[in-house]
């Protein structure tokens, strides 16, 4: 018996029994649900020194070993096993060479599947905008956990590259990461995988790297806990660096007049005056200040790099009390839609496509949808595409695909999944 095969029984049956059991119960439970007989499944193992073996109970052993490093049980006793916080928010997570278009819009497209395969051998129109926020590294998740630096970014290129040959000349490729990552034992020593995946970007995808923008999240908890609030040895981390990366610069799609700012009140009463008065020269600086500088209304000031958005969204807050009373799992890393939607209106002129191959509850998709541009987004994971649903359906031309809601049925969908 394939020890994968068990996975989703004995989650399951742990979450039946208020979320722990005993191995002999547990054994029993899955022996039933299989149609098996204990009994039957007694071998004797071994040549030098022969022992009576259940296979059927060390399959599920195996597997429930295999949960464990996945972080989705965890032993409280001898015999006894419980669900972790991750293990009680499993997700179906397709097969990577499957996929399923979930539901459509005037623009856009939800697709249920991964994203490599999908731009890879299934969808093959133009990209203009990918934007997107991949798992953080060595951040513990429902959805996955990545420890190893290279592994991590073995997994991105891989993401990557299939979208790379959709990318029209001038399009952009944003990037929202993690600043948080510190190399355990090393007190505190940041990981310097950042720099590294930067330069794997720009040579093996062939993009030139055009700003280092930085999301300042104005109210993130504090951390990293044990750097900040024990040893005191790190200020709280408050940003997170966006990467920006273009095909050809010379023609780049962005334009900074789709996102300028209101003028400040002493600005539009310079432009009102006709700009400076006089002119001035800036002190320790050969710069200049001409009269009547500044008199031209330009209809707004530029965005600065830095993003000074908070992490508190609105919609985010509604959408999670529509999940939770769906009994779908909670996604606590989604992007806030003021940030998607700037950067989506900058980075992509109209009539553009935009894609985020990790969709999650499909923000980039929704803050598309706003802005009037196209969209495809990918997510492996079916819980997050059908919380993403709940985001459209006030949207022009929505179609869900039934064959995609059929899938409510857990049992025909963790099926389907593997």
């Amino acid at each position: 018996m394939q020890q994968q095969s068990l996975f989703e029984p004995i989650l399951q049956a742990y979450a039946d029994n208020s979320g722990a059991m005993k191995n002999d119960q547990l054994y029993k439970t899955l022996a039933k649900q299989k149609g098996v007989k204990l009994d039957d499944c007694v071998e004797v193992i071994g040549t030098k020194n022969p022992k009576p073996y259940n296979t059927f109970a060390r399959s599920a052993r195996w597997a429930q070993q295999s949960l464990r490093s996945k972080g989705m049980i965890e032993r409280i006793g001898h015999g006894q096993w419980a669900l972790t916080k991750e293990g009680k928010h499993h997700l179906a997570r397709i097969n990577t060479d499957r996929y399923l278009v979930a539901a459509n819009t005037e623009l856009g497209l939800l697709v249920w599947g991964n994203s490599a395969n999908v731009f890879d051998k299934v969808i093959t129109d133009d990209v203009h905008l990918v934007l997107t926020s991949p798992p953080y590294l060595g951040i513990q998740r429902s959805y996955g956990t990545f420890n190893e630096e290279q592994a991590y970014s073995d997994m991105i290129i891989s993401v990557l590259e299939p979208l790379r040959k959709r990318m029209v000349p001038g399009a952009n490729l944003v990037l929202n990461l993690s600043n948080d990552s510190v190399l355990k034992r090393r007190f505190g020593e940041r990981s310097l995988y950042l720099e590294e995946l930067t330069i794997r970007i720009a040579r093996e995808l062939e993009l030139h790297l055009m700003d280092r923008m930085i999301w300042d999240k104005m109210n993130p908890a504090p951390g990293p806990t044990q750097y900040v609030s024990k040893q005191r040895t790190h200020l709280n981390s408050k940003y997170e660096p966006i990467l920006v990366f273009n095909t050809e610069p010379q023609f780049n799609l962005a334009d900074n007049r789709r996102v300028l700012q209101p003028y400040s009140e002493n600005m539009k009463k310079l432009i009102n005056q006709g700009g400076e008065s006089r002119t001035r020269h800036l002190a320790d600086s050969s710069h200049r200040v001409k009269k009547g500088s500044f008199a031209k209304d330009n209809g707004g000031s530029v965005l600065g790099n830095v993003l000074r958005i908070s992490t508190t969204c609105g919609n985010k807050r509604k959408l999670a009390r529509q999940v939770k009373a769906m009994g779908l799992p909670p996604h606590s890393a989604t992007f806030p839609v003021k940030l998607a939607d700037t950067l989506i209106r900058y980075f992509c002129p109209e009539g553009g496509r935009v894609v985020d191959p990790f969709g999650g509850w499909s923000t980039v998709g929704y803050a598309a949808e706003l802005a009037g541009r196209e969209w495809i987004t990918c997510d492996m994971n079916w819980e997050y595409v059908r919380s993403a649903l709940e985001r459209f359906k006030e949207q022009n031309g929505l179609q869900i695909n039934p064959e995609f809601l059929k899938l409510e049925d857990e049992e025909l969908r963790f099926h389907l999944a593997a």
